[in-house]
């Protein structure tokens, strides 16, 4: 066959782009990501930040081509949310990807245009559907508010003599969620005292705290603060024999001895997903707030053996994952 009209034939196959998608096709994104916690000492070592752009990239959206990540950070302080907003705003961002819902009250006050989503471990209280979200902002929950009770639970099967149970918070975040545990405390045989932790400059003093209050067990909630203290947290805990029940698998993997909940890789992926919609054109009102799909149960036995505790059997036998 002449090459022509091989030519020719190949030619017709081809679909033209229309308008919008070879804008899309050109254009270079901006997405916003305001943290709450510091940049040090590595600000891509979470592994929420790798899967949101891992996710992102698997979905067109790739960084150092057709995205760009403009990154902030609060390095703990409230009052510095709302200028780095509007910093966002200036930079002309698409899209701003924020955590927890003090920053969402925060970010949304300064921000009343730029479409916005926040994945949050407590209840999206600022919005009356979860299936219609209302205005500029959607979302992603791991439900750590609603497994809080689950999770004290989990603290008398680890330590079925406890009587004396420290929650460790920070109070701006998972209010409800001590509320749950508190309710739920006294059917177990508990006495819940709660311990705040509101930023990094209070590790020590909470550490005392807890100390001073003699538990037989601690149960830590999942916040900026706890997360990004999680080793410390765990190697206190150890030091004190004191089982400690936590959210994330994360918390398990950096040494504490059993966490119940989502993990930060699901909610990074689902994140990046209405991220990726919202580019694409979709606005955040007509995505529902997504929920987790999958609760993790770790057992972290390296732990257990260290600080001399014994783990029941049919926790074990539960569990998703043991840590050897």
């Amino acid at each position: 066959m002449d090459r022509l009209v091989v030519l020719a034939l190949l030619l017709s196959l081809v679909v033209p782009l229309s308008p919008a998608e070879a804008q899309q096709a050109q254009r270079v994104y901006r997405v916003g990501v305001l943290n709450f916690g510091s940049s040090i000492p590595n600000p891509l070592s979470s592994p929420l930040n790798n899967t949101l752009v891992g996710r992102l990239g698997d979905l067109g959206f790739k960084e150092g081509g057709n995205l760009v990540l403009e990154r902030r950070w609060a390095d703990g302080r409230f009052d510095r949310v709302q200028p780095l907003t509007v910093e966002l705003v200036q930079a002309k961002a698409d899209v701003i990807v924020t955590i927890g819902n003090k920053l969402i009250e925060l970010v949304l006050a300064a921000n009343p245009r730029v479409p916005m989503v926040s994945l949050s471990c407590d209840a999206h209280a600022m919005v009356a559907s979860y299936a219609k979200p209302n205005g500029n902002f959607t979302g992603a929950t791991c439900m750590s508010t609603e497994l809080s009770p689950k999770r004290l639970e989990l603290v008398k099967q680890v330590a079925p003599a406890a009587k004396r149970v420290v929650y460790l918070h920070n109070p701006n975040q998972g209010a409800i969620g001590l509320e749950l545990t508190q309710k739920a405390a006294p059917q177990l045989g508990l006495a819940v005292r709660a311990v705040e932790m509101r930023s990094s400059d209070d590790m020590e003093k909470a550490f005392a705290a807890i100390t001073a209050e003699r538990p037989d067990a601690l149960l830590v909630y999942p916040d900026a603060i706890t997360f990004r203290h999680r080793k410390e947290i765990a190697d206190f805990a150890l030091a004190q024999r004191l089982p400690a029940v936590y959210a994330y698998k994360e918390y398990a993997e950096a040494g504490g001895l059993v966490s119940y909940g989502s993990t930060l890789v699901e909610l990074g992926e689902r994140t990046g997903e209405l991220v990726a919609r919202i580019l694409r054109g979709a606005k955040p009102s007509e995505l529902p707030i997504e929920q987790t799909t999958r609760i993790y149960l770790t057992v972290n036995m390296k732990s257990a053996r260290a600080m001399g505790h014994t783990i029941p059997s049919q926790l074990l036998l539960r569990a998703d994952r043991v840590i050897e």
